[in-house]
């Protein structure tokens, strides 16, 4: 009886020991907007003269698009390098 019980339990424990489940880690893709180039912005309306209405738009386009390609150009290289270290540990 004890050889019994021996045998199948060793039996168990080889079987379990040779499956072997194969795991493939992907890695995740981004999200489509986050790849795209930044948006170009509107330009002033063509019926505007006054001098300080455009100067006040320029600069705030100036700044906020400069400062939207800086910030998606950083994550873009963020996530390239993250991809090689993860394509270079498998």
């Amino acid at each position: 009886m004890k050889n019994l019980i021996l045998g199948l339990l060793i039996v168990a424990l080889t079987g379990c020991a040779s499956t072997a489940v194969p795991i493939t880690q992907k890695f995740p893709k981004a999200d489509p907007v986050m790849l795209e180039p930044a948006p170009v912005l509107v330009p002033l309306p063509a019926g505007t003269t006054e001098l300080d209405k455009l100067i006040a738009n320029t600069a705030e386009n100036y700044g906020s698009y400069h400062e939207m390609v800086r910030r998606l150009e950083l994550w873009q290289n963020w996530y390239h390098k993250q991809q090689q270290i993860f394509e270079s540990v498998k």
